[in-house]
């Protein structure tokens, strides 16, 4: 039977480390501070285990789209041309358009409507189409605050910002990044 080997000094200080290591990491995960899913309960309801949890969402608690700093604050607006002018309000940005060079869209129960198509609009649910029923509210066209293109200004007003250029108007929803795009040659929906 082989004599007994003993332990080295060098054998004994890696064990001793990783005893202390252990007994770190051991200490760690119990004080740890709590995870997310780990909040105290403040009465609201909480996933049953093994579901997904979802955080609470509202319009302005995350932005996907960020306001420059010199945006203007401008509820009311005409581009430059006075072809397109825009109303913000807390619920959408809706521009409207008069000369146009395309042809506009079909809308569901909206037919001979002279302003259907030329009429959009971006809210927190996403940029659509609506069936005007007249001009868009706010100040007369020729009233309204310019927008310049050059340099290409932009206002922000709540949870909407849109900015003028020299191929039209563009508006977005802040916090979801929903988006339009107006010009004489045609809007699209982003």
């Amino acid at each position: 039977m082989p004599a007994a080997r003993r332990l080295g000094p060098l054998a004994i200080t890696l064990i001793v480390i990783d005893v202390v290591l252990i007994g770190v990491l051991i200490f760690l995960f119990v004080t740890a501070p709590d995870r997310p899913d780990d909040r105290p309960d403040d009465g609201s309801t909480s996933a049953t285990a093994g579901e997904p949890t979802e955080e609470p969402t509202s319009p302005t608690s995350t932005q996907a789209v960020t306001a420059p700093d010199d945006a203007l604050d401008l509820a009311e607006f005409q581009t430059p041309s006075g072809n397109i002018w825009c109303t913000i309000t807390d619920a959408a940005a809706t521009c409207q358009i008069d000369q146009i060079e395309y042809q506009p869209p079909q809308i569901d129960g909206c037919a001979d409507n002279d302003l259907a198509g030329k009429v959009i609009q971006v809210t927190t649910e996403g940029a659509e189409y609506p069936c005007p029923e007249g001009d868009i509210g706010g100040a007369a066209p020729g009233d309204r605050t310019v927008l310049e293109y050059t340099p290409e200004q932009t206002t922000a007003v709540g949870d909407f910002m849109c900015t003028s250029t020299t191929n039209g108007v563009r508006c977005v929803n802040l916090s979801t990044g929903a988006s339009f795009t107006i010009t004489r040659n045609g809007p699209s929906l982003g």
